[in-house]
């Protein structure tokens, strides 16, 4: 059964818009930053075109736009899965701001643990944390205003996961053979989304599984075990989502072209990392390990970027730095591009803080911004996120949302 606004946003026609939110752990202060500028500048958009603005009926903040009204799906991995869920159930960023400032300290606070056997930080306090926002929701829940996708990493079948309020997907309802989707817990999902190796413990429950079918017991694990969505190809999960909109197996169907879909894309900063070398060190081949799977997240989200702005119209001044665009690359003569692409981010390094945010870091401050557990630099992450979406979020890039 649809609920109207779901129905709206996903299944009828018109112009159609996607919000998609990068992983990156505390750094998604960054993003709230940028929503809140997004927010007040659509409100304003509203405001002049004479358009009502729905106010948070979700959100103790009353007044404040809802992109949950705004944006037809909204989708995130890690991080961006919990502002990506608050958001599809109606809350807006002050709410957001608070959830992250108030909850951090709480959530990322160092335990005795052993190293590569024990995760660093409790999931318990984590999960508690969220299930104070969500409650015991699940994906079928009339609550939610627009549509919402969550990626997550199912290490039973070792493959991405998509999962999506969406009652045509597939594998929505259960049957004899697996738990459909609209069973699924969002506070669960949630929790495996941002569960990423050495931070937090992974997520074990009975997905696809659980109790209608004894697959499971030849795989060793027992149930589905899920880790963060980012350490798939989707951490930056703007090309899952235009699949998910485009594919014909999902129900969804949306027609492309500039003026029919619009996506617009928020990262958590992004920074070359540290030169490694492979000679020095005691555990140098484990080091080399850990860098190397992180480099390979970097890669993907990079490969996505090129991707989506090769097929998507971007506006020149948000276009980032690319391999694809350094030589030349285009679609040919007379193909159409398929969507209106807007890409915030920012650049981790010190010397485009400074020209471009006028902030000078310390080195100690800049390690501390790019890790994504440091709870005392939240307030700092979140200010570069404010100065930089002043100079990149335009008024005219979200005319028509």
């Amino acid at each position: 059964m649809f609920n109207a606004p779901l129905n709206r946003h996903l299944f009828e026609p018109g112009p159609k818009s996607i919000l998609s939110l990068d992983g990156g752990g505390l750094r998604g202060a960054i993003t709230v930053a940028f929503l809140e500028r997004i927010e007040d500048i659509i409100a304003e958009n509203h405001k002049k075109s004479g358009q009502s603005s729905s106010p948070g009926t979700g959100s103790e903040t009353s007044g404040r736009i809802r992109l949950g009204d705004v944006f037809d799906l909204i989708g995130g991995t890690s991080t961006g899965a919990i502002v990506a869920s608050a958001l599809a159930l109606g809350l807006n960023t002050t709410d957001l701001k608070r959830f992250y400032f108030e909850n951090a300290p709480r959530v990322f606070k160092r335990r005795l643990h052993i190293p590569l056997v024990q995760s660093r930080y409790d999931a318990k306090l984590l999960h508690d944390e969220i299930s104070s926002v969500v409650g015991n929701r699940r994906l079928d829940s009339e609550d939610f205003i627009t549509g919402l996708a969550i990626v997550v990493k199912s290490m039973t079948s070792s493959s991405p996961l998509v999962l999506v309020n969406n009652p045509r997907a597939p594998y929505w309802m259960s049957n004899v053979a697996y738990r459909g989707m609209s069973e699924y817990q969002l506070a669960t999902i949630i929790c495996a989304s941002t569960a990423a190796p050495t931070y937090f413990d992974p997520v074990i429950s009975p997905l696809f599984e659980g109790s209608r079918t004894k697959s499971t017991e030849s795989t060793g694990i027992g149930q589905n075990c899920m880790v963060d969505g980012g350490v798939t190809p989707h951490n930056n999960p703007a090309l899952a989502l235009l699949l998910l909109v485009l594919l014909k197996d999902y129900g969804i169907c949306w027609p492309t072209g500039r003026d029919n879909l619009t996506i617009v894309s928020i990262g958590t900063g992004s920074f070359r990392p540290p030169v490694v070398s492979y000679h020095t060190g005691l555990l140098r081949r484990l080091r080399l390990a850990v860098v190397a799977l992180e480099s390979l997240i970097d890669d993907s989200s990079d490969l996505v970027l090129n991707l989506m702005q090769l097929f998507g119209d971007t506006p020149e001044d948000l276009r980032t730095r690319s391999t694809m665009r350094s030589i030349g690359v285009s679609l040919p003569v007379g193909a159409t591009k398929w969507f209106r692409f807007l890409r915030y981010n920012v650049e981790l390094e010190q010397r485009w803080l400074e020209e471009e945010v006028g902030l000078k870091l310390s080195t100690d401050e800049l390690a501390r911004v790019r890790r994504m557990d440091d709870a005392r630099a939240i307030h700092r992450m979140y200010e570069i996120g404010q100065l930089a979406a002043r100079r990149q979020v335009k008024a005219e890039h979200l005319i028509g949302l």
